[in-house]
């Protein structure tokens, strides 16, 4: 799936097709306007196959690479920020391992609802303009709060939001317990290994968390446009503020943090 992911990234059609200016829905608007005959024949290269062996390990693939999306794509010169559209692709996942054990679903049936998903993920990388992946960011990061799991859902259930984040911390909990026995087989190469997926976990709270400092306020342009001239309840636009969104696509950062000088630089090996 990662290496489908990095001819995505290759292809200049692909890479290119959504534009700053594009209307909000990038995939339909953008995307498949300009690239759906480059970019089916890439997706096809990754299938399923009706085996209960393939269906375990892709379904074990496909959490693992959705949960290191959303922790490597990030911007080299910004704090850690995750993208609302590829997180989205990482919460649907839980429901995965549940799927495919449905006694009354055939393999035929369970393979192509995993490869529709798979495809489904790497569509919506695509469509946030094939960012640059840093798994350093991940595994050299340093949380601001650091503990074990148990700290990461302690403040993610008493976290003040809508629910996305503990989606979140919950699939990527599900992603490492589904990656476990494949992580330890020497064959497979997966781009986590067990302890990175606390790392994604505490880059995310962090992130969030950002929205509870003092003197934190909602971006001037964003407030203006959903406060003022749409009238939106605030605690709503917390929301649209709260995740960076098509990550990969010029202007999506630029309302997030600018990293400090010291850290400029580090986390620079994209993949």
């Amino acid at each position: 799936m990662l290496s489908v992911i990095q001819t995505l990234q290759e292809d200049l059609v692909v890479r290119t097709a959504v534009k700053p200016a594009d209307p909000p829905n990038r995939v339909t608007d953008g995307l498949m306007k300009r690239a759906a005959a480059e970019i089916f024949p890439i997706l096809a290269q990754w299938r399923v196959n009706p085996t209960v062996e393939d269906i375990q390990f892709r379904t074990a693939e496909m959490a693992h690479v959705c949960a290191f999306l959303s922790g490597a794509a990030q911007n080299p010169k910004k704090v850690p920020s995750i993208d609302f559209f590829m997180m989205h692709s990482t919460n649907l996942s839980v429901f995965y391992p549940t799927l495919i054990g449905l006694e009354w679903l055939s393999l035929e049936k369970k393979a192509r609802l995993l490869t529709w998903k798979g495809w489904m993920d790497m569509v919506m990388y695509a469509g946030c303009g094939c960012p640059e992946l840093y798994p350093e960011r991940i595994t050299a990061y340093t949380p601001k709060c650091p503990g074990p799991w148990e700290s990461i859902i302690s403040r993610v259930t008493s976290y003040p939001d809508d629910g996305h984040t503990a989606k979140l911390i919950r699939a990527l909990l599900n992603a490492r317990d589904v990656s476990l026995s494949h992580l330890a087989k020497n064959n497979v190469e997966f781009p986590l290994k067990e302890a990175d997926f606390l790392q994604i976990a505490h880059m995310t709270m962090d992130s969030v968390e950002r929205m509870l400092e003092p003197e934190y306020r909602l971006p001037e342009k964003t407030k203006k446009m959903y406060v003022e001239r749409l009238g939106v309840d605030e605690e709503v636009v917390r929301i649209v503020c709260r995740w960076v969104r098509w990550c990969g696509v010029e202007g999506a950062w630029e309302d997030v943090p600018d990293l400090d000088v010291d850290e400029v630089g580090k986390g620079k090996a994209k993949l």
